[in-house]
């Protein structure tokens, strides 16, 4: 059941994150990147990409230490 729960949590986020970062990447690199200087273009792509694959791994971890910390003390471990 942790797997699962976890597996969710992560696909979840990297959902959310993923889309957020698209459309931000896309407004600030993107087209419209007109405002940002040329060296700036590549950091902002790189902060999304970095984004969009450690924070779903930041909140699969949380999760998965709540569901630890919520498993009586005497449980079997799948």
């Amino acid at each position: 059941m942790p797997y699962l729960l976890t597996g969710l949590a992560y696909v979840a986020t990297f959902a959310v994150v993923g889309v957020v970062a698209f459309f931000l990447v896309m407004l600030l690199a993107g087209p419209h990147s007109g405002m940002l200087p040329d060296g700036l273009k590549l950091v902002v792509i790189l902060l999304g990409w970095i984004s969009v694959l450690v924070l779903p791994v930041l909140a699969a971890r949380l999760v998965w230490r709540w569901l630890a910390a919520r498993r009586p003390r005497g449980a079997s471990r799948l």
